[in-house]
C-alpha cells in the first residue's frame, strides 16, 4: 500500500470475488473468477488510475501531475518528502499509466556528472578493460525521440551539487554534450520525454535548476486515514484491542 499527501483521497471497496464455472471446447470444466471475466474499465484520469492501484495522492496533486504532463512542453517535476510516502512509486505508476518506457537510476553519495552522462561496462576485448555506454540521461533522450519516456533520478540530493548544472541544457532543450572517442557528441531529444527528480533534502538545489522544474511535496498520511486503510484489510479484533501504534 502506498500514499502520498494530505489532501482529498479514494478509498477503495474491498473486491469481492465470485465464481463462474465454464466448459472448455473438450468439455473440461473450471472455474473462473468474476474479476477475471470482467475486463477492468480504463481509468480516465490519473488520479482514478492510482486509486486502482491503491496509491492515495491527494486530486488537486494528481491534477497539476496530469496538466504537465499533457500540456506542458518542458515536463519535469522534482517529487520533495520523507522517505517511504511513495515518491519513487508514484513515478513508477504514473509511467505505467501513460504506457511509456520507464529508465530509473538510483543516484548515491557523491553521484557525478559523468555517471549520469556515461556507464562504464566491464569488456575483456578493450584495451583498457573497460566499455564507455551512455548513461541515463542519453539513453532517456535518443529513446525519446520515438516513444515517450519517463526517466527517474532518485534521491537527486545525494548527488554532487555540481550535477545541477548539467540538468539545466536538458531540460531547457532536451539535449546534452558527450565526449566519446575523443569527439564531443550533442545528443537531442524532444518532449516526449518527462523528468522527476526524487528528494529527501539532503541538500538544496540551485536557483536555475529549480526554475526548471515543478516541486511538489509528498506527506505521509494522517493516522486516523491510516488506520481507516487498516481496518479493511486487518483482523477486526486486533484493531479493537489496539495493537497498532502509530
Amino acid at each position: 500500500m502506498s500514499f502520498g499527501d494530505n489532501q482529498n483521497y479514494t478509498f477503495l471497496k474491498p473486491k469481492i470475488t465470485q465464481k463462474e464455472t465454464l466448459k472448455n471446447s473438450s468439455g473440461e470444466t473450471y472455474t473462473m473468477s468474476e474479476t477475471q471475466t470482467q475486463q477492468t474499465p480504463t481509468p480516465r484520469s490519473l488520479h482514478e488510475f492510482l486509486a486502482q492501484n491503491e496509491f492515495y495522492l491527494g486530486k488537486d496533486t494528481t491534477n497539476i501531475i496530469e496538466k504537465i504532463i499533457i500540456s506542458g512542453n518542458r515536463k519535469a517535476l522534482l517529487l520533495r518528502g520523507p522517505a517511504g510516502v511513495g515518491k519513487t512509486h508514484l513515478t513508477y505508476l504514473i509511467a505505467k499509466w501513460l504506457n511509456s518506457e520507464y529508465i530509473y537510476y538510483q543516484c548515491t553519495y557523491g553521484t557525478s556528472e559523468d555517471e549520469l552522462l556515461y556507464k562504464y561496462v566491464p569488456m575483456e576485448n578493450t584495451k583498457s578493460g573497460i566499455k564507455i555506454t551512455l548513461g541515463p540521461l542519453p539513453r532517456a533522450l535518443l529513446m525519446s525521440q520515438k516513444k515517450k519516456v519517463v526517466l527517474v533520478l532518485d534521491e537527486f540530493d545525494k548527488t554532487r551539487p555540481s550535477a545541477d548544472a548539467l540538468l539545466l541544457d536538458m531540460l531547457q532543450n532536451f539535449r546534452v554534450s558527450l565526449y566519446l572517442n575523443d569527439d564531443e557528441t550533442i545528443i537531442t531529444g524532444n518532449n516526449n520525454l518527462i523528468v522527476f527528480l526524487t528528494s529527501n533534502d539532503m541538500r538544496e538545489f540551485s536557483e536555475p535548476l529549480l526554475r526548471r522544474l515543478v516541486t511538489l511535496t509528498l506527506k505521509p498520511l494522517p493516522s486516523a486515514m491510516v488506520y481507516e486503510m487498516l481496518k479493511k484489510v486487518s483482523n477486526p479484533l486486533r484493531l479493537a484491542t489496539n495493537q497498532f501504534s502509530f
